[in-house]
């Protein structure tokens, strides 16, 4: 399917720091600071995967002792066939277990859908000073992973843009994102607070078909690749085809005999898929060039091709 995504997904929802009075004393608490992100994403035309990770932000200031929490999702209806409905259920290894770095008590449960809404249920509350410590390190902690499909697996989504983003108090009702901790407040952490968004940011995920490195069709390739040049000797300009299984930051540079880069082709976060990036010559001497991708992310990929340009 052409232009089967146009994605545009919140990657980092960011909330804000409240400070609390203490009863009886000038002194404040400062509750935890933190980072949901939605990253990861994978999709065939009838699935669309994610993780849902948080990340405690001011550990230098407070204690982040996460209790509850539960997630709410809007995505495109009119991705949906006429006849069918989404389904929302989570991703599990060759074990059946579910991707997650939660202990099981921890982790939001019954994924469900209503419409457009995915929804999932707060986790059982575990009690003061039972609470699960949140991490500081690199994305966080991994919630879960999810798997967006269709009712009817036989049907692929419409060629719509894939708007996908998390639901806020703000403006909807009692469905909503909420993370809740046990806090310091009163001298323990006996406090079950409710957690409001801040702040969303959209971002950055772009139109998959842009310039800089292009998508060549939407089917989930099983691995890492990177093609050889074509064609080959080339004059002036050459196709470079990749390949992402999962989603990564990559950068594709051309260098020159002596191990100059003389170009970058690609430099960016990108979806899983299949891509073509084209070098143009013309403003080079004739001569052996080489190219060489670089993928870190949840997986990470390196490698280098030889090419010859002819005058």
């Amino acid at each position: 399917m052409k232009n089967l995504f146009k994605l545009l997904l919140p990657l980092i929802v960011i909330f804000t720091s409240l400070n609390f009075a203490k009863a009886g004393g000038d002194s404040t608490y400062i509750l935890p600071t933190y980072q949901l992100r939605v990253t990861n994403y994978t999709y065939t035309p009838n699935t669309f995967e994610f993780d849902i990770y948080i990340k405690h932000t001011n550990p230098n200031e407070t204690r982040f002792e996460l209790a509850g929490h539960q997630y709410f999702f809007e995505i495109n209806p009119a991705l949906a066939p006429n006849g069918t409905t989404f389904t929302y259920n989570y991703v599990v290894n060759q074990n059946g277990d579910t991707l997650s770095d939660l202990p099981f008590r921890f982790r939001p449960r019954n994924p469900s859908t209503a419409g457009n809404l995915l929804r999932l249920a707060t986790n059982s509350l575990p009690g003061a000073t039972n609470g699960l410590i949140i991490d500081t390190a690199g994305l966080g902690m991994r919630v879960l992973r999810m798997r967006v499909g269709l009712s009817d697996t036989t049907q692929n989504f419409n060629n719509e843009s894939f708007h996908f983003f998390l639901r806020d108090t703000i403006t909807t009702g009692s469905f909503f994102t909420k993370i809740n901790a046990y806090t310091g407040l009163n001298g323990t952490f006996n406090t079950q607070i409710s957690y409001r968004m801040f702040n969303i940011v959209d971002s950055s995920l772009t139109n998959i078909n842009n310039s800089n490195g292009n998508i060549v069709n939407s089917e989930l390739p099983q691995t890492f690749d990177l093609s050889q040049n074509f064609p080959n000797p080339f004059n002036p300009a050459t196709k470079i085809n990749f390949a992402l299984p999962v989603q990564g930051n990559v950068q594709i540079r051309v260098y020159d005999i002596t191990g100059r880069e003389i170009a970058k082709l690609v430099d960016g976060i990108k979806p899983a898929g299949n891509y073509s990036a084209e070098f143009n010559g013309a403003n080079f001497a004739s001569g052996v060039y080489f190219y060489r991708i670089d993928v870190t992310g949840e997986k990470e990929f390196k490698s280098v091709k030889r090419m010859v340009l002819i005058k």
